[in-house]
């Protein structure tokens, strides 16, 4: 489904972009989970991984058996952590269910680090454009 651009909706995504802008390591993280095969056929193994949209350095990773919350905020929390509890930190993801838990979103409150809301016409969801896209 395709949703109807505006003006108004430009300018605010627009506004979003340019807030969440990194001129520098440690200011804007992008984190997700994807699926690995498992050792078993027919099995999945899921990783964590979160990265610096600056650098694109690896700020931390971890494999788990299933998907969650608790799982997503300690690595959150240790990354944090391991890079200097950086303040004023962004945090971008999708909107699945990890991602949207009490548990992360407890956690990232008590840290200070900021998640923006990303709707599904947000452009600042393609946080590394690809080479035509910058042009």
């Amino acid at each position: 489904m395709r949703f109807p651009r505006t003006l108004a909706a430009d300018r605010a995504l627009d506004f979003l972009a340019a807030e969440h802008t990194a001129t520098g390591p440690g200011q804007v993280w992008s984190w997700d989970i994807t699926y690995l095969k498992g050792p078993l056929k027919g099995s999945f193994l899921f990783l964590y991984l979160v990265v610096d949209v600056f650098s694109r350095r690896i700020m931390g990773f971890e494999v788990h058996e299933e998907e969650s919350s608790e799982h997503a905020a300690a690595l959150i929390r240790r990354s944090w952590q391991e890079a200097g509890c950086p303040e004023r930190l962004v945090l971008h993801s999708d909107n699945g269910g990890p991602m949207k838990g009490a548990t992360l979103l407890a956690t990232l409150q008590w840290l200070g680090v900021t998640r923006p809301s990303v709707g599904p016409a947000s452009r600042t969801t393609t946080l590394f454009p690809s080479p035509s896209s910058a042009r």
